[in-house]
């Protein structure tokens, strides 16, 4: 059990109203980023990278097609969502603390369809994806706070903090949303590096991939390595 579930049950237990709520949210949250998530094990290892997606390697896209629109409807259901078939991924809406699992979705999504050559609707859900990342790069505020529409996690948000991390002589912005002990991060260029995976390549010979290709690019935030002066 996680410390949270084990709060939440003693809170249960001693009927400590005052603490259950915030408890159960928290639980709540977690249950459902795992039934989300794209990666079976993320919450024995508590993280993934956006290369992960490929160990199963869309052996099977039209299982996978079925799964991922399965957990965003799902995802969207619960958050009092209906969106257009071109707005699955992001739920047609406003940044919610989901979306990280939307993007990975997204990744999954789009390979998939681009795999049996269904191009109109892989660029749709590219496009989609691709509107999540650019929404949180562009938001100003070093931090900030995400939260959700759904009834049930109603006041319930992630902190969302900007950091800077050291790659090759350079720096890279990426995003860490948390609550409590747990913490999601976004990167960026994880997705770039995703996009070049040969599943993709289908799409590659239309020009709409290199338009949305290029707003993934920018999304990709860099500058030189910040010197500390320390006298």
């Amino acid at each position: 059990m996680t410390r949270s579930r084990l709060l939440f049950n003693r809170y249960r237990m001693r009927e400590e109203l005052d603490k259950i709520e915030p408890a159960r949210q928290h639980v709540l949250w977690q249950e459902l980023e795992h039934i989300t998530s794209t990666i079976n094990d993320w919450q024995e290892y508590g993280y993934r990278t956006a290369n992960e997606w490929q160990e199963y390697g869309c052996n099977d896209p039209n299982y996978f097609i079925w799964l991922c629109q399965t957990q965003l409807n799902y995802l969207n259901a619960i958050n009092c969502l209906y969106p257009d078939k071109k707005h699955i991924i992001s739920g047609g809406t406003e940044l919610d603390l989901w979306c990280e699992s939307r993007i990975f979705l997204g990744l999954r999504y789009t390979a998939s369809l681009a795999k049996l050559e269904e191009l109109d609707t892989a660029y749709d859900a590219f496009e989609d994806m691709i509107c999540i990342i650019e929404q949180l790069m562009e938001i100003p505020e070093d931090e900030f706070e995400l939260g959700c529409s759904s009834p049930a996690l109603k006041g319930f948000t992630l902190k969302s903090t900007f950091y800077w991390f050291e790659e090759n002589g350079k720096e890279y912005k990426h995003l860490c949303m948390k609550h409590k002990e747990d913490a999601i991060w976004i990167i960026p260029k994880d997705y770039q590096n995703a996009v070049k995976n040969s599943w993709f390549d289908v799409m590659r010979a239309d020009k709409r991939f290199d338009t949305l290709f290029e707003r993934l690019n920018q999304c990709v935030v860099c500058r030189e390595k910040q010197l500390i002066n320390t006298l």
